[in-house]
């Protein structure tokens, strides 16, 4: 990831470690247009998850749960690791 983008700013980035097909089963039931904010450190973990920009609305215990099987790059600035945040719904992790 880091030799792939040299130089690069760029906010996490989502990776999914189950298949798609499993992931939509599990947020099936779930509003796919929740906004999910995702504070990740540079080493790539996820620190926080919430629903709103200030970090206060915990997440729905399903969408919570499907979100244990997603991993994160971590933010980059001018190549290097850095702590980032980024904003996502549940539809584009399912694309």
């Amino acid at each position: 990831y880091l030799s792939a983008h040299k130089g690069a700013t760029l906010p996490p980035t989502p990776v999914l470690m189950t298949p798609r097909t499993e992931f939509r089963r599990q947020v099936e039931n779930s509003e796919t247009n929740q906004t999910i904010y995702a504070n990740v450190d540079k080493k790539g973990n996820v620190l926080a998850m919430s629903t709103d920009a200030t970090g206060t609305q915990r997440l729905p215990a399903a969408v919570e749960s499907a979100l244990q099987n997603v991993r994160f790059m971590p933010a980059l600035e001018k190549g290097m690791p850095v702590d980032g945040r980024i904003k996502v719904t549940l539809a584009q992790l399912a694309k």
